[in-house]
């Protein structure tokens, strides 16, 4: 079993192709060819929904190599590579919000310490109070801290979990039943939400 990328940010399972080890060792050496895993994420992005709707299954083929995906499993890929991607896209954004420099004030002319109410209009207007700029930056997903410690049932894993951890990015659960019982999982919030992989019980 390998993952589609080299270095994942978050282990996710329709990410992992399962091969034989002849294969593996092939695909992990296309894998650590930037250009090649390049084009393979790009060739996989490319699959149309036409495609996928009218084949048993999906070829995907790099130089030599010839990939097979079963039509839902390569529709999972994609989604989950266009929600990584905007996820990424939104992260991003957010950055470039926090750290955008404040504008430098101007020195006065002297005797004109007294604003208008007209440049105090436009001061208010080009430098709005903290408080919505605070409303601006908070993430969308930030509120969701009051998950730690409630019960949920995650429908992808078709198990119950404790959330453990959530810090508006990722959510950590803890498994109390399936294939992952007993163990700390990490997934990412907005990844979780938009696909309804979480759903709380109690």
């Amino acid at each position: 079993m390998c993952q589609l990328e080299q270095k994942p940010d978050i282990e996710l399972d329709p990410l992992n192709v399962c091969l034989c080890p002849t294969c593996a060792t092939k695909f992990r050496t296309l894998r650590n060819n930037k250009y090649l895993a390049d084009r393979l994420i790009d060739s996989i992005l490319d699959v149309s929904e036409n495609e996928i709707e009218e084949n048993d299954h999906i070829s995907v083929v790099i130089n030599d190599y010839d990939f097979w995906f079963t039509p839902t499993h390569i529709a999972e890929i994609i989604e989950l590579l266009k929600l990584k991607k905007k996820a990424i896209e939104e992260r991003k954004a957010s950055s470039q919000t926090v750290s955008r420099p404040k504008p430098k004030p101007t020195a006065e002319a002297p005797g004109r310490n007294i604003a208008t109410s007209e440049q105090q209009v436009k001061e208010e207007t080009l430098h709005p109070a903290a408080g919505p700029d605070k409303e601006d930056l908070q993430s969308d997903t930030s509120a969701y801290g009051e998950l730690i410690g409630r019960r949920v049932f995650h429908k992808s894993k078709k198990a119950y979990a404790r959330v453990v951890g959530c810090d508006g990015e990722y959510v950590v659960l803890n498994f109390e039943s399936g294939d992952k019982v007993g163990q700390d999982v990490k997934y990412n919030l907005t990844m979780c939400l938009n696909n309804g992989w979480i759903e709380v019980v109690d």
